[in-house]
């Protein structure tokens, strides 16, 4: 996915570094659906780069605001910058209210596993278990669109830690609620295209 941002003109920087790569394919997966229910992916990404500069003012300050730690941590999440993204985000998933959705505790979870995997200090894959199910309990409390976001995604990252049995049992819940809501004409043609998108991850997670 490419940013829709302005390039410096330079010397090429060379192949993107594996932890970057790493980076972009799990946000890729667990942000399509998230991103869908909310607004178009690249509106999002142009206005992240956007929130991104806010935030690293923020932290100019003495007291930056609760949401700047999400930002920048999701900022260098995104970068590949494993080390540097884990204390922000685990700030940022502390400060997330509990009617404020998940996307920071899931955030956290993504770094923890990413980070375990490339061998960061301090990583820990039972601080990222504990974090999705902080994020299925508060998936209980939204709306159905919004939970079948969520438990998508948690169940795309029990994936990535080989826990299967909790993997498909979000897939599944995933799509019977995204099918609920189509069902009725919920969401329109954007709800449809989550449902099947959905369906056609759970059937991916069957075959293996």
């Amino acid at each position: 996915m490419e940013e829709a941002v302005a390039r410096p003109s330079g010397p090429d920087p060379g192949p993107p570094s594996p932890r970057r790569v790493w980076a972009w394919l799990t946000l890729g997966i667990f942000l399509l659906p998230l991103a869908a229910v909310g607004m178009d992916f690249l509106e999002q990404r142009i206005d992240f780069r956007v929130a991104e500069r806010a935030a690293e003012e923020q932290f100019s300050r003495r007291d930056p605001s609760p949401g700047s730690w999400r930002v920048l941590g999701e900022a260098r999440l995104d970068e590949g910058r494993l080390g540097a993204a884990l204390p922000l985000l685990t700030r940022a998933a502390a400060l997330e209210r509990p009617d404020g959705g998940a996307r920071s505790i899931l955030l956290l979870a993504t770094a923890e596993i990413a980070a375990s995997r490339a061998g960061v200090p301090g990583a820990d894959l039972g601080r990222a278990r504990e974090c999705l199910r902080r994020a299925e309990a508060r998936a209980g409390r939204m709306p159905p669109a919004r939970r079948a976001a969520v438990v998508f995604s948690a169940g795309v990252l029990w994936g990535r830690l080989g826990s299967r049995r909790a993997q498909l049992r979000d897939l599944r819940e995933a799509v019977a609620l995204s099918r609920r809501g189509a069902g009725v004409g919920v969401g329109g043609p954007r709800a449809a295209g989550l449902a099947e998108y959905y369906q056609t991850m759970l059937a991916g997670a069957l075959e293996r």
